[in-house]
Parts: C-alpha cells; sequence; structure tokens
C-alpha cells in the first residue's frame, strides 16, 4: 500500500506516535496552550507542560482529552495536526493510521476520532481498542484461545478487558486514572493541610511517594503551595502514609471495575486468568504495590508489564508491522469503510 502507515496511541495525558518500520516513536504530553481570546495554539506537547499553572490571564491550558475521550473537537485537531505533518514530511500519499481508542468508546465517539484524523490529514484509519493493543505490546499471545485479563490504567480512565482469539471478548471501564488519584492527593492537601498546590505538584507527590500497599519505609517529600487562609506561600511535607490512605477510594473503585468483568466471565476464561494472571499496563500500574495490592484483593496473580506507559503504542506498533490474524479476522476494522453505513 503506497503512503505512510502510522500508529497513533493520543490518551489523556500523553500522545504516543509510531511509523511502521522505522523505529521512530514520539512521546509528547496531550497539552496546549492558547491565546484566550483568539483559542490560536502557542504552544504544544513538552513545551505546554512547563508553562501548566504558570500562565497570564492572557493564556489558558487545553488538554484536549478527558476520562480518555474527546472533550474539545477543535483542540485536538490543533494539538495532533503538527505531529502527523512533521513525521509525514512532504509525501505525496496521506498516511494510513492505526488508532487507539477506549475499549467503551461508542460509535459517535469513533466518528468523533474519525474526524479529527481526517482534518489532520489521515488518508485511511483503523481503530483497535487500548487493551489489545497494550496486550500485544507486552508481548501476550491474544491469538489463541487462551483467554488474558488486561488492565490499562490510562490517566482518564481504565479500561480492563478480557481478551481471546484476536478480540475483545468481556470489557469494563471505569473514570477512575491516573489523573483521578492526582486531584484526590490535591484535594486531600487542601482539605486537611490548608494549603492549595498545583496539579503538577500533586502529580510529583504521587510518583515519589504514592503507594498502594504500606512501604517498609516510610517516605516523605517537601513540596510549595500556598495556605488556603492568608495566601502566603509555604513548604509542606507529604508522607507516603498520608498519600496511602488517600488513595483507597480510587483503588477500591478500580478494584470493582476488575471484579465486574470477572463476574461476567465465563468459567473457562476465569481458569485462564487464574493459570495466566492478570496483566497491568498504562501509567497507574507505576504505582508502588499496585500489583501487590490487587492480587491480595482478587486472590490471583497480578503482573505490571514492562514500560507499561508504552505498551499500547508498541502493541501498535507490532500489528503494523505483521498484520497477521488480527487483520484476518477482520477483528482490527477499516474506520474509513465501516462508518459509511450500520454495522449489521
Amino acid at each position: 500500500m503506497p503512503g505512510l502507515q502510522m500508529g497513533i496511541d493520543f490518551g489523556t495525558a500523553m500522545l504516543q506516535i509510531c511509523v511502521a518500520g522505522k523505529h521512530r516513536r514520539l512521546a509528547e504530553p496531550s497539552v496546549m496552550v492558547c491565546d484566550a481570546d483568539s483559542g490560536k495554539p502557542l504552544a504544544i506537547g513538552s513545551s505546554a507542560v512547563e508553562m501548566v499553572g504558570r500562565t497570564p490571564s492572557s493564556l489558558k491550558s487545553v488538554y484536549p482529552l478527558r476520562n480518555g475521550m474527546i472533550d474539545n473537537l477543535e483542540a485536538a485537531q490543533q494539538l495532533l495536526r503538527p505531529y502527523i505533518t512533521l513525521l509525514c514530511g512532504n509525501r505525496m500519499f496521506k498516511p494510513s493510521v492505526l488508532f487507539s481508542v477506549p475499549s467503551a468508546a461508542t460509535r459517535n465517539e469513533k466518528r468523533a476520532w474519525m474526524s479529527v484524523l481526517t482534518d489532520c490529514g489521515v488518508g485511511r484509519a483503523s481503530f483497535i481498542e487500548k487493551p489489545l493493543a497494550a496486550a500485544i505490546g507486552a508481548g501476550e499471545d491474544c491469538v489463541s484461545p487462551g483467554g488474558v485479563l488486561c488492565v490499562e490504567i490510562g490517566a482518564g480512565c481504565t479500561d480492563a478487558a478480557l481478551l481471546s482469539v484476536g478480540s475483545v471478548c468481556l470489557s469494563a471501564s471505569s473514570r477512575v486514572g491516573g489523573n483521578s488519584m492526582t486531584e484526590s492527593i490535591r484535594q486531600y492537601i487542601s482539605h486537611a493541610r490548608g494549603v492549595e498546590v498545583g496539579f503538577l505538584t500533586a502529580e510529583y507527590i504521587k510518583k515519589q511517594v504514592g503507594c498502594a500497599i504500606r512501604r517498609e519505609a516510610e517516605v516523605a517529600v517537601l513540596v510549595n503551595g500556598k495556605e488556603v487562609q492568608t495566601g502566603m506561600p509555604v513548604n509542606i511535607e507529604i508522607t507516603s502514609t498520608e498519600v496511602y490512605w488517600v488513595l483507597r477510594s480510587d483503588l477500591k473503585a478500580l478494584h470493582e471495575t476488575i471484579q465486574q468483568l470477572l463476574e461476567n466471565a465465563q468459567n473457562e476464561q476465569i481458569a485462564d486468568v487464574m493459570k495466566n494472571g492478570i496483566l497491568l499496563t498504562g501509567g497507574g500500574a507505576l504505582l508502588y504495590g499496585i500489583d501487590t495490592w490487587l492480587s491480595e484483593q482478587l486472590s490471583m496473580p497480578v503482573r505490571v508489564a514492562e514500560d507499561p506507559q508504552s505498551a499500547v503504542i508498541r502493541g501498535i506498533e507490532k500489528v503494523l508491522q505483521s498484520g497477521g490474524k488480527l487483520f484476518e479476522s477482520e477483528y482490527v476494522y477499516l474506520a474509513s469503510q465501516s462508518f459509511g453505513e450500520e454495522q449489521k
């Protein structure tokens, strides 16, 4: 097929793009800084994230996605288009794209993504569910009949899916993700400590001392904030034990999402999961002890994929390189064709 083949994983926090056969991968934060009046983008990706929380009133930070879905259609186009143009260069043919979507994405949401991709210069687009791509990227055999349970903990949502024969058999999703955990930390510091901190500071706290199980040796981090009552700057120390208790409700919701999927699974599928274990991918899988905690709660083995944040784009890259039975079974379907008429 003429033209370039690209893979795109557009997440709430991170945009990752690969080019088939080129061993080239791009990863940038899914944020842009725009003029508050005109909406014209002034910075995108890494250059924009450095400005978040530091912009004057004439500028605003924009995140095109919320909870894994498009929140601002125009912003999604403005953020994605420059990167596609950069990777395509001056080519005669429009690129073909394999794009990841949450397993719970509706037909209308996929149509919205098709609109974004078309406006960004894409000639042909296909979709693949994130958990399926993540499991492939982690090296799982998703083509055989044996069941694989992959839980993709992204920034905006958690997407759990039971995979077999190259397709999603069952799925369950939750709006609990890395961002909701970060927001829980930020609200705790504001209410319990009387100090306001920015989202990026709360994210830093989560990465440094966040944990799903109590650490053997407590650790702490010193951060800057602003006193709620006086508005004056202040330094505060946040411990891992504090964050452990803060994240209880988010982790409980995550556990319930996986449990809901398991309750709807067939007996043979449960046996496969008990044998193979649960695979965790996405940035949320990096939370200290989350695999141990889930294993205790669910009474089954749980493991974290190697480099879980890039599992989806690695899986997309593998599919682009080989195609194989996923394409033969028409599970990865051509959106440009299938959206022309209602599926039967």
